[in-house]
């Protein structure tokens, strides 16, 4: 004796559970809005002496087709010494000589190095700041993102 079961929907209920259909478009969506809020944070927080900064802040989703990360961030050398500070140091003279010019020090350089050889440099945290104040924005985003997946489930 067989016994038989026929699932009808069952083809439509595999397509609508597959997470590169449920989920890719919605959770695209969601990534784009998060990281574009970080970055549009993070450029109105970066500190501008030359611009150069604020210029190389970029962000970027990943390119599969379910998407599973996104970052914002500089590929600038100098960047990690901006957003965290440094320890007392003294720097090479040279690479002062356009900040301490554009900031009102003329040829006192030496004084500028002094300053950061006993106290470093301060911490500016744009890019954690701009993560942090963008933080409320995600549950909209996450609740714009559930309700594409249930429409698209109703489909």
């Amino acid at each position: 004796m067989q016994v038989g079961i026929e699932a009808i929907g069952a083809e439509e209920l595999c397509r609508k559970l597959d997470a590169n259909v449920l989920l890719a478009g919605p959770l695209r969506n969601f990534l784009e809005k998060c990281v574009r809020s970080v970055y549009m944070a993070a450029r109105t927080n970066v500190p501008r002496d030359t611009g150069a900064l604020y210029r190389s802040l970029q962000y970027q989703v990943d390119s599969a087709h379910l998407p599973l990360w996104a970052e914002t961030g500089t590929n600038l050398a100098y960047a990690p010494y901006v957003e965290y500070g440094t320890r007392p140091h003294f720097p090479p003279l040279a690479a002062l000589a356009g900040w301490a010019s554009r900031h009102g020090f003329g040829d006192n350089v030496y004084l500028v190095g002094l300053a950061i050889a006993r106290h470093g440099t301060p911490a500016f945290h744009f890019l954690r700041d701009a993560v942090q104040s963008s933080e409320p924005e995600f549950s909209g985003y996450a609740r714009a993102m559930e309700s594409e997946v249930r429409q698209i489930w109703q489909t």
